[in-house]
């Protein structure tokens, strides 16, 4: 039996996170990209590589967490959604859903501005137009060794909280 909880990230998780990460790439988002840019976007990814981004770039991150599996992950800084996968054996269950939600109010709660920016794979595009992003533009995101990857610069825009009448 699942017992899933959504929750930030522990010492450890990380080795979770880069394989939810690496699988999602290679069996979610490569029905949209072209084999060389797969392999390239899946090698380079390293448990290391979130550990630092939390320890130099301040990244947050939060997991959804199935006994001990790490079934998903989504990373953010202030203003920012810095990634978001799932693993495919987690993904069509509405978890997806519950773990973007569950870091965005973190992220909202952190951030002094009322937008969020997201880069979006062409596959990630749809669920992020449901939860209330829009493209701002076409882009292209290129990885060090010089491979391209189309991708949709988005944004959502939160509407301020009414203020309480005493």
């Amino acid at each position: 039996m699942s017992n899933y909880i959504i929750r930030r990230y522990q010492p450890g998780d990380e080795v979770g996170i880069a394989e939810a990460h690496r699988e999602s790439i290679r069996r979610i988002v490569a029905k949209d990209y072209a084999p060389q840019q797969i392999d390239v976007w899946a090698g380079r990814i390293a448990p290391e590589k979130y550990v630092d981004s939390m320890q130099t770039k301040g990244e947050t991150f939060w997991v959804l967490d199935d006994n001990g599996t790490i079934g998903g992950f989504a990373g953010w800084v202030p203003g920012c959604m810095y990634g978001f996968y799932m693993h495919p054996d987690y993904a069509g269950k509405g978890l997806a859903r519950r773990l973007f939600e569950a870091a965005e109010k973190d992220m909202m709660e952190h951030t002094p501005s009322n937008t969020c920016d997201i880069d979006a794979t062409i596959t990630a595009r749809p669920f992020y137009e449901r939860m209330g992003f829009e493209v701002v533009e076409q882009a292209k995101h290129t990885f060090g060794n010089g491979t391209v990857i189309d991708i949709f610069k988005m944004r959502k825009t939160y509407q301020p909280e009414p203020e309480q009448t005493k």
